[in-house]
């Protein structure tokens, strides 16, 4: 079974730095990684011992409350630091005496200590035990390549043979070095996006501050094609807070001259809008840090399809329980009088009450016996509703744009 448990941008111009290493890489330097529930894992050494790490280009580079504990590195002084969905959290900063992610090398890293497992149960599944971001790349060429699951760091992107004719400039986070990109939505409105590896779940999302300001000037009314309430997306203060949802369907998205027909976006609680590492399926992208420049090569193919059928709400996981996180307007799952907050008992085939450690990481990760739910006619459903009573549902699946707003 596969959930849509989205994690988001987890932290925006946090007061950390990161010590780098400076003309270390000679030549271009690759570095596999594994994709898994649309995460990329990355291999780097902390102390000389290899470790998961979760490639975020939202988010600074940070390692779990228990892998600090276990290296005994000293705590630094507490600040307050601001998540993605603007709320202000206490954390802690360590130096890490060595950092190696392939040939590059940094020593005396500064780092932040997140308490992650008890915030997101996939990474503690998944045994990633912190967060790669992008500032430990200043100053170097970055090629993302999901098509072959490798990154590339290089100190020029002559080395790389980059296509020129898909350069956009790109601004960059002050601190964790997080890339902006002008993002254009056909002649609707044009912005910048942060790139935003960190955003498993959608291609964009748009902020809900740039939806309302688009909206005062140009309806966006002819774009919608369903409207929900929730919050599903992971933070550093826990769960989104809920607020209403929109998705919307343009004729196309532009990043430069490159071009992808008929997006989906939803709106969201965040500072910025975010382009998502769904972005590495349709292209590879390319970071100039030095020159700040932004390179995203389109494959052949970059039509998207919007054939995905729903049953009308999201899940999201709080304390271990599998929760409503979202429920969209004039669903199937709306008119059977689902509400968020339900607590789920089953899915589909899945029992997900009273989890073992083990069985919820089967859940959370997918089970590849599992026929996959947008191919079933109905789900099946067992809940909590509000009165504490125990139902059962088979909803309908239906296609999203055959929602009536």
């Amino acid at each position: 079974m596969k959930n849509k448990i989205y994690l988001a941008a987890f932290f925006m111009l946090l007061g950390f730095s990161c010590a780098y290493a400076q003309g270390a890489t000679v030549k271009p330097d690759t570095i596999p990684f594994q994709y898994q529930n649309n995460m990329i894992i990355v291999k780097a050494e902390v102390n000389g011992k290899p470790r998961n790490f979760f490639f975020d280009t939202g988010a600074p580079t940070l390692i779990s409350k228990e892998l600090q504990q276990e290296l005994n590195v000293e705590l630094g002084a507490g600040r307050i630091v601001t998540d993605a969905s603007s709320k202000n959290i206490e954390m802690s900063g360590v130096v890490l005496p060595s950092l190696k992610i392939g040939g590059l090398k940094l020593n005396d890293v500064s780092v932040t200590v997140f308490d992650m497992r008890s915030s997101i149960p996939q990474l503690a599944c998944m045994d990633i035990e912190g967060f790669l971001g992008v500032d430990v790349f200043k100053q170097k060429v970055l090629q993302i390549d999901l098509q072959n699951k490798r990154l590339i760091v290089s100190t020029s992107s002559a080395e790389l043979k980059v296509n020129e004719l898909f350069v956009s400039k790109m601004t960059l986070l002050k601190v964790q070095n997080s890339p902006l990109v002008e993002v254009k939505f056909g002649k609707v409105f044009v912005e910048n996006a942060l790139f935003d590896t960190g955003m498993t779940g959608d291609l964009y999302s748009i902020a809900n501050q740039t939806y309302k300001y688009v909206n005062q000037s140009s309806s966006l009314n002819e774009y919608i094609v369903a409207r929900g309430y929730g919050g599903v997306s992971k933070v550093a203060s826990g769960t989104e807070t809920e607020s209403e949802k929109i998705k919307l369907k343009f004729d196309e998205l532009s990043i430069g001259k490159a071009i992808i027909k008929n997006p989906v976006t939803n709106t969201g609680n965040h500072p910025y809008s975010l382009l998502g590492v769904k972005l590495l399926k349709y292209g590879k992208v390319t970071l100039d840090f030095t020159h700040e420049r932004f390179y995203f090569e389109p494959l052949a193919q970059n039509n998207v399809a919007l054939t995905e059928k729903i049953a009308g709400f999201e899940l999201k996981i709080e304390d271990s329980k599998f929760l409503v996180g979202i429920v969209w307007k004039n669903s199937p799952a709306e008119k059977a009088g689902l509400k968020t907050g339900y607590k789920i008992i089953e899915y589909g085939s899945k029992n997900v009450e009273n989890l073992s450690q083990e069985d919820m990481c089967k859940v959370l990760l997918g089970d590849a016996k599992d026929e996959p739910v947008k191919e079933k006619k109905a789900l099946k459903l067992k809940f909590i509703d509000d009165k504490g009573e125990v139902r059962s549902l088979a909803l309908p699946m239906v296609d999203i744009t055959s929602l009536k707003l």
